[in-house]
């Protein structure tokens, strides 16, 4: 019920409830002091006069108190938890449950808590994976630095007096540089995708040519006893996507299976359809990732125990990335993976339909 009716009726209550005390009253007060004190009609008509003014009195004070009491109680809480809301305190719940616009005014004032408390935790959320990032990057780019410098010195120092040290003390540098440069470009790339600073060129992309180009660029980098096979339903698999985004999110995957597998290394890439959607699904049979981390491989700078090593190397950002890249074309990305099994990454896009 609104405010409006509820004044309404507590203005109709004032005048009926009084006339119908003063009826009672009357009727009593005749019939006390005609039949049980026998007494004339000029005390009669001043008790009467008494009693009627103390019914009006007593029955409106009682209604605007009782009006009072359940309009202003909720204003008084509005008002407590605005105050805390000013000192930063937005985790406590309103409690008012009602059927009119305070009611309505609270709903909404609650919503709005909740708003910022959302952006609030988001706010921290930021500000701590900020953190994060900066001891995480600061520590991945100190290594691939700390062994050029180690190399660069040994070199100088004529450590390497022979042309066998001589080679390896520069294919090492090269080593650390090339991984040196992945890391910031893969970084580069983070805080663009970040800060929604790349502007996505959708164009058409059939996915069965544009796979199959990736793995002949893949065929000449594989080594003896290395396969990567790919098979599809047979479907067009057409989407809208930008090209060199969408190549960087499946090679992103392809070099996570080769990094982490051996030297029996077999990725299969499937194509299939569902429900309008085209699944690239990457399949390997590397180490695996155990269920504990499976949770926050997404996350960014996050590796597994096993693989934060300097064989492996890696910025961290690689999945970072690719989630990044595929959530950019409405898609979605799934992982499944088990120790020394294998790891499956499928991504969903969204396919042009045939009569677009």
């Amino acid at each position: 019920m609104s405010i409006r009716k509820k004044l309404t009726l507590s203005s109709i209550a004032m005048v009926i409830i009084p006339v119908l005390s003063i009826l009672v009253i009357d009727a009593l007060l005749g019939f006390v002091m005609f039949v049980i004190l026998d007494s004339d009609s000029g005390t009669f008509a001043m008790a009467r006069f008494i009693g009627i003014i103390l019914a009006v009195i007593v029955v409106n004070l009682t209604i605007s108190y009782m009006l009072s009491k359940h309009l202003i109680r909720p204003v008084l809480e509005l008002n407590e938890h605005t105050r805390l809301i000013s000192e930063g305190n937005l985790d406590v719940e309103m409690t008012i449950n009602r059927n009119d616009e305070i009611g309505e005014l609270a709903e909404s004032f609650d919503n709005m808590r909740q708003s910022l408390k959302e952006a609030q935790d988001k706010e921290q959320t930021y500000f701590k994976n900020h953190r994060e990032l900066m001891a995480s990057m600061s520590h991945d780019l100190k290594t691939p630095l700390t062994s050029i410098k180690g190399y660069v010195n040994g070199n100088e120092d004529g450590v390497a007096d022979t042309p066998e040290k001589m080679s390896h003390y520069t294919a090492v540098i090269q080593q650390s540089a090339a991984r040196l440069e992945r890391m910031i470009d893969d970084l580069f790339m983070y805080s663009k995708l970040d800060l929604e600073e790349i502007d996505f060129n959708f164009t058409e992309v059939a996915l069965i040519s544009f796979i199959e180009d990736i793995i002949n660029e893949y065929q000449h980098e594989l080594e003896t006893g290395q396969k990567i096979s790919f098979n599809t339903d047979g479907n067009r698999h057409l989407v809208r996507a930008d090209r060199q985004q969408l190549y960087r999110a499946v090679v992103n995957v392809l070099d996570n299976s080769i990094k982490y597998s051996g030297a029996d290394l077999y990725i299969k890439i499937r194509l299939t359809s569902l429900n309008d959607k085209s699944l690239i699904s990457v399949q390997d049979n590397g180490s695996g990732i155990g269920k504990e981390d499976l949770n926050y491989v997404f996350d960014s700078f996050y590796r597994t125990d096993q693989s934060r090593n300097s064989s492996t190397g890696g910025s961290g950002l690689g999945l970072s990335i690719v989630k990044r890249i595929i959530e950019q074309h409405n898609g979605e990305v799934l992982i499944d993976s088990k120790e020394n099994t294998g790891t499956r990454v499928i991504l969903k896009l969204e396919q042009v339909k045939a009569d677009d």
